[in-house]
């Protein structure tokens, strides 16, 4: 849309494997389209970019940490964190995967947002917002 302005989004991150059955992940994530304070988040929520997906945050700078651990060669490990750097909240999503076969996969986890929860005349944090969820998924390929 040529009424919007541009905006920057940018990556960058490492993975470092200390073990041959341990992987660390870290990311910094950073988009000029965002909040800066938790009492920008509602505009943001409520434009057309976020409601195209084009945006899927609400704040502007992030961290995002993972670790996952290979526990046997069929089953895996993982926690990850997204971090908002400047409210501060963070998600927690811990899992955990298994290999039930050469086509399928099994896995358990949780969504756990972490931060000052909004009342009913502001918002407070982002990942504050987000309510605790769990899930269990089956892939399987053929």
């Amino acid at each position: 849309d040529d009424a919007e302005d541009p905006f920057v989004r940018a990556v960058g991150g490492a993975t470092y494997l200390p073990t041959p059955t341990t992987t660390l992940s870290g990311e910094l994530y950073l988009q000029t389209f965002g909040g800066s304070d938790p009492s920008e988040y509602l505009e943001v929520a409520l434009s057309e970019r976020f409601s195209r997906s084009e945006v899927w945050s609400l704040g502007r700078t992030y961290a995002a940490l993972a670790v996952g651990q290979q526990i046997t060669p069929i089953l895996q490990s993982n926690v990850g964190l997204v971090m908002n750097l400047e409210d501060p909240s963070m998600l927690v999503a811990p899992s955990l995967a298994w290999s039930a076969g050469n086509n399928t996969s099994v896995s358990v986890g949780a969504y756990v947002g972490i931060g000052e929860r909004p009342d009913l005349t502001s918002l407070k944090s982002e990942f504050g917002l987000y309510p605790s969820a769990v899930f269990t998924q089956m892939s399987a390929y053929f």
